[in-house]
């Protein structure tokens, strides 16, 4: 039967190809809801490729909204992807928009994928501008390190410290090191006040 469904079981197939009803069915003839194939789970296919009404339908039957998929909790993948409808109903369904993993945040990751209106979302949504995200920093630092301009402008006109303490890699540091020009002005501009 695998082979049928790429790897995975017919509750992940449906998923990843949003269909909702076809998940209703399988899950009322008793498929499991958290089964993992090739480490990944209905919920997460469904946050991944930004099916809302199919996640929101998952959690419904009982998947976690914070349990990490192996690919992180939901709320981070869809900020990864940049599917807005699943962030905003991960938000509503109570997700923690700083919540902070290995990875980083939802917020941090958004900046290093350069996922702009997820970005705008989330900091419309409250999220701390300057949270420290993991090792790598604040989202400010990430999005310098990683030479996403567009959401290091965002973060900066949301408050972000272009400049944060106890930092040894700053913006100004990663900006430097990638010899990015626009990004140490755009720094610069900010530290100086604009």
């Amino acid at each position: 039967m695998q082979g049928d469904y790429g790897d995975g079981t017919p509750l992940i197939a449906a998923a990843r190809d949003g269909h909702l009803e076809a998940v209703k069915t399988l899950l009322t003839l008793g498929a499991s809801l958290n089964q993992k194939a090739q480490g990944e789970t209905a919920m997460l296919v469904a946050v991944r490729d930004g099916y809302t009404d199919v996640a929101r339908y998952l959690h419904s039957a009982g998947a976690s909204i914070h349990e990490d998929l192996g690919d992180g909790p939901p709320l981070l993948i869809a900020s990864r992807e940049g599917h807005i409808s699943v962030i905003k109903l991960l938000l509503e369904l109570g997700a923690n928009i700083n919540a902070r993993t290995s990875e980083g945040t939802p917020l941090s990751v958004a900046a290093r994928e350069g996922q702009l209106e997820a970005l705008a979302f989330l900091l419309e949504q409250g999220a701390d501008v300057n949270a420290f995200a993991n090792g790598d920093g604040t989202a400010l630092s990430i999005a310098a390190r990683d030479q996403q301009l567009g959401a290091a402008l965002l973060l900066l006109e949301a408050g972000a410290n272009p400049s944060p303490r106890g930092l040894e890699e700053t913006p100004t540091y990663w900006a430097e090191v990638n010899g990015d020009s626009r990004m140490k002005e755009l720094l610069q501009r900010y530290l100086s006040g604009k």
